[in-house]
């Protein structure tokens, strides 16, 4: 049988620690993968933050696939 692979989901997301103990992310460290400032405040519910940030569109990803487009068109 092959290993299980964890995956990163809404409402299960995980990671590794160092000692190979597998946890959940915070609602503060989804924020953070989503380009969030540390100073937004998420829904007090964790279940409704983590969905927020699921849910959510990274700014600096949208922005850089904007220029590009923008290169683009303008070569055109």
């Amino acid at each position: 049988a092959s290993a299980r692979t964890p995956t990163t989901t809404t409402c299960t997301a995980a990671t590794s620690a160092r000692d190979g103990v597998v946890r959940r992310l915070t609602p503060r460290e989804c924020a953070r993968l989503q380009c969030f400032p540390d100073s937004f405040v998420p829904d007090s519910n964790v279940r409704y933050a983590k969905k927020q940030f699921g849910n959510a569109v990274c700014v600096n990803v949208v922005k850089a696939i904007a220029e590009e487009v923008a290169k683009q068109v303008a070569f055109d």
